[in-house]
């Protein structure tokens, strides 16, 4: 791990401190959240299938060899389990001044537990590193009935996200 990668995990360490509390801890994804939960718990998002450990240690390894792309998860400091996540991803624009813009992505928290705050907590972490990177915006797609959540947090409703798929996921 180069020493750029050591500055960015304490960074974001101190972020996550910040945020956590005895009922749940913040933390960067690391391989053993494979085994608690992590997978289950971004079925509650979209359809999809939990990949074998290996390629999750893989696709794990190749996100921390990113600075700019985090992925947190809440741990329940009694049951051990990921009860929510999200993802930043900074992109270095080459318009701007090549300045960054964050992507948030992928913000979950387990429908036992949602209207408790914890969706607040996690979007507030991610937008406090995207901060931390000099973002001068970020942006997240949801759905409709998450749109009056993220406006509580300064997002506005701009444009229209569209999506082509390629190819077929893997379900």
């Amino acid at each position: 791990m180069c020493i750029r990668d050591r500055y960015q995990r304490r960074v974001h360490g101190e972020v996550l401190k910040k945020y956590s509390t005895p009922e749940y801890t913040l933390h960067e994804l690391k391989p053993e959240d494979y085994d608690k939960g992590f997978f289950e718990l971004l079925g509650q998002l979209t359809a999809g299938n939990k990949l074998a450990k290996e390629e999750f240690l893989q696709i794990l390894n190749e996100t921390h060899q990113n600075p700019g792309h985090v992925i947190i998860v809440a741990e329940d400091t009694k049951s051990g389990k990921v009860i929510a996540a999200g993802t930043a991803f900074v992109e270095r624009k080459m318009i701007r001044g090549g300045s960054t813009a964050c992507h948030i992505e992928d913000v979950v928290v387990d429908r036992r537990l949602r209207g408790k705050g914890l969706g607040k907590v996690i979007l507030e972490a991610l937008l406090e590193i995207a901060s931390q990177y000099k973002c001068y915006k970020s942006l997240v797609d949801c759905k409709d009935h998450n749109v009056s959540f993220y406006q509580k947090f300064g997002f506005q409703k701009k444009g229209v996200q569209m999506a082509v798929y390629v190819a077929k996921p893997r379900l």
